[in-house]
């Protein structure tokens, strides 16, 4: 583990040298009032646990309230509203623009729901809100003037051995999520946190300025996975997400030699040869998935690729029969490939279930196989004291499977 003074040492170092970029997202033209529990302006003074209102920015402030003591359900009496249509039109502008434009409600709220009733002088409206977060977690929140706190704050929760931090910021600007990302990788760094250990860090509200960052150091596969879609629509549409999946995901260039193919097994990826001298080749497959790259299959040999496909057990995808020779001695073996539920298997034949009559074992070289595409056979040719012999067959009875993980 790297000392404490060694990751300052870094941090600055990193901040110093770093091109940040980070969430854009213009100021929100609209500021939230700042609203105290027992405020007389949104308290109905002739009922007990009755707020009020008088146009939308007064149930904007209501609803904070509310999110503020994590109340569950509440009465809004909403004054200056001509009609049925309009009260309810106020409520649900006020309810969506504190639940995608607010911190507190973008962080804490599933959803909110509103029912309205026509009164003498006011709407009574029946407001019930539903919860992501707890009680507890919304008491832990921490105040910080800007993210620089949150080397610190995340440091001192690693070391504590807790599992999320949620931090309210009095500024933010449009570097701050590299920034982020910069001391959580620094903290990382400083307590060795494996790269299979992965870390969420997200922004709310979504967008215009952030006003509370949350970092998950144990996130659950759903949050993982919801972070990737949104990721992935941001980076679609040319945006920056307020999401950070720590560490991030490393890009592998592709060889200069790779041939992309649209399914092969049942996979996209592609492939690339390299050579071993002047004549011989080895030609390796990639498959690609949405957990990145793994190896599909290999052939190699003299000249040309002699690789195939067909479906020989008529699942609808076609394995892959590469017809492979060894380069120190020219032994001809071939292999099939197939993908079972997703896992990728290479078959073998099996030379204990072969009755070759006559066959003389010496070794390497005394048996070789290999598919005439052609006449969709496989073959074997052995040695015996007679000369060499063949026996074909049309499908895979010969052959033993096994995963395959690469060479």
């Amino acid at each position: 583990m790297s000392a404490r003074r060694s990751a300052a040492a870094l941090l600055s170092a990193a901040l110093a040298a770093v091109m940040l970029a980070g969430c854009s997202g213009q100021f929100l033209e609209r500021s939230y009032s700042s609203v105290q529990e027992h405020t007389s302006r949104y308290w109905e003074s002739d009922a007990a646990n009755t707020l009020r209102a008088s146009n939308r920015q007064d149930v904007v402030n209501d609803l904070l309230l509310l999110i503020s003591q994590h109340s569950s359900d509440a009465i809004i009496r909403l004054y200056n509203e001509t009609s049925d249509l309009s009260a309810a039109e106020t409520m649900e502008r006020a309810a969506a623009e504190v639940q995608q434009d607010t911190p507190l409600g973008a962080w804490a709220l599933e959803y909110i729901t509103s029912s309205v009733t026509a009164q003498r002088s006011y709407y009574e409206v029946s407001v019930s809100l539903s919860y992501r977060r707890t009680l507890e977690q919304q008491q832990r929140i921490i105040n910080a003037t800007n993210v620089d706190a949150f080397y610190r704050l995340l440091t001192d929760t690693v070391t504590a051995g807790g599992s999320d931090l949620a931090v309210r910021l009095g500024h933010w600007s449009e570097t701050d999520l590299a920034r982020l990302e910069t001391y959580a990788g620094l903290v990382r760094a400083e307590f060795d946190v494996p790269d299979e250990q992965l870390w969420l860090a997200s922004c709310y509200p979504e967008t215009g300025r952030a006003g509370i960052v949350e970092g998950l150091l144990a996130p659950t596969e759903e949050e993982l996975a919801a972070a990737r879609g949104v990721i992935e629509l941001a980076e679609a549409q040319g945006t920056a997400a307020r999401q950070l999946i720590l560490p991030a995901a490393r890009e592998e260039s592709l060889p200069e030699s790779a041939v992309p193919f649209e399914s092969l097994l049942g996979f996209s990826g592609y492939y690339y040869e390299e050579p071993a001298g002047e004549l011989w080749h080895l030609r390796t497959y990639v498959g690609e998935r949405e957990d990145g790259r793994f190896p599909l299959a290999e052939s190699f040999g003299f000249g040309e690729a002699r690789d195939s496909e067909r479906d020989l057990d008529g699942d609808g995808i076609a394995e892959l029969i590469c017809s492979c020779a060894y380069g120190g001695d020219g032994v001809e073996e071939v292999f099939i490939y197939r993908n079972i539920d997703g896992v990728i298997f290479r078959g073998a034949i099996d030379l204990t279930q072969l009755e070759l009559p006559g066959w003389n074992d010496y070794g390497a070289g005394s048996v070789g196989s290999w598919y005439d595409a052609d006449a969709e056979q496989f073959v074997i040719r052995y040695e015996s004291e007679d000369g060499s012999r063949e026996l074909s067959a049309p499908d895979d009875r010969f052959f033993i499977y096994s995963p395959y993980t690469g060479s």
